[in-house]
């Protein structure tokens, strides 16, 4: 008897981080204009922040039609002025803003990944 092993084929988008915009200052954060912006804070070096591209890549680029997403790499914008709110430093985590007024900071790989999840059942 032989079996045939077909591979799982599916539509999603094989996104990465560098797929999306990234902020560079956080003087840049004054120019958002979505009613509902996301911004990925990670590290390249961060062994969850890798071992979370793959899956946080996918969500953000279905949300991306119905939300303003963005990235910040934390080592790049590290030295790049001062947002306007509480630096938390920890990552992964999402930085959350509505009417371009901060919101809240989501911290931690599974708060992130629920939170992303959720914004797309919506």
């Amino acid at each position: 008897m032989i079996f045939t092993l077909q591979a799982c084929t599916t539509d999603a988008h094989q996104a990465s981080y560098e797929d999306f915009d990234h902020i560079e200052h956080w003087d840049d954060l004054s120019q958002l204009e979505g009613e509902h912006t996301i911004i990925y804070y990670y590290s390249p070096y961060c062994d969850i922040c890798i071992n979370l591209e793959q899956e946080v890549s996918g969500f953000l680029y279905d949300l991306k039609s119905s939300k303003e997403v963005f990235l910040i790499d934390a080592g790049m914008i590290f030295e790049q002025g001062e947002p306007d709110f509480h630096l938390n430093e920890t990552v992964p985590a999402l930085i959350i803003f509505k009417d371009q007024v901060f919101q809240e900071w989501i911290i931690g790989s599974r708060p992130v990944t629920d939170y992303l999840k959720a914004q797309l059942n919506e």
